[in-house]
């Protein structure tokens, strides 16, 4: 009985705990994976454009722009790893609170003979139940947040799927370089 208690009981903290942090963690999924994306874009424009962003002087436009979205993406990254310690805690706490609930409850039914016995079967059932429950609710919450990374691939390998790209290169290549002259020629050059 107290074993079937213990896992119904941890199921249902375990089950609580992701139906209140499953939208959390998709929205935080979301945002990682937005934030990520906005990061690299900004970072690949600006050495695609190094020339026109020195001689305009947007160094200071391009940092602090890029420190805004990575400050957000830190954030995202933040609550993410704040995440499985939630439920750690959560469930800490239920196992706390049942036992000293638990130590009332065989106080007051059969005084001090069987209690030790069942409290002493509760948190060996409970030490074993607890960290498989909490394992597999953070394994949940990892899969809600990197569903919004995998669903942005998927959806551009859909996107790609149908495009064929035609090669522009020389099916037969020539790799005999006779009479090949290693020089460089500037000719008719005007400024």
């Amino acid at each position: 009985q107290v074993t079937l208690i213990s896992t119904v009981f941890f199921g249902t903290v375990g089950y609580l705990l992701a139906y209140f942090l499953n939208s959390r963690a998709k929205e935080t999924g979301k945002e990682i994976t937005k934030f990520s994306i906005e990061s690299n874009e900004r970072i690949v424009e600006i050495f695609s454009s190094i020339r026109e962003s020195k001689v305009r002087n947007r160094k200071k436009y391009f940092s602090r722009e890029i420190l805004e979205i990575r400050s957000a993406l830190s954030k995202s990254m933040a609550t993410y790893n704040f995440m499985p310690y939630i439920g750690k805690h959560v469930i800490e706490g239920a196992l706390v609170l049942v036992t000293v609930l638990l130590v009332i409850y065989q106080s007051l039914m059969s005084g001090d003979k069987g209690g030790v016995g069942v409290i002493a079967f509760f948190l060996a059932a409970a030490s074993r139940i607890a960290p498989s429950i909490l394992r597999i609710q953070q394994s949940i919450l990892q899969i809600k947040v990197n569903i919004a990374g995998a669903n942005e691939t998927l959806q551009l390998a859909s996107e790609l799927e149908d495009k064929v790209v035609e090669s522009q290169a020389d099916p037969i290549l020539n790799f005999m370089h006779e009479g090949f002259i290693a020089k460089v020629e500037c000719k008719q050059v005007h400024f």
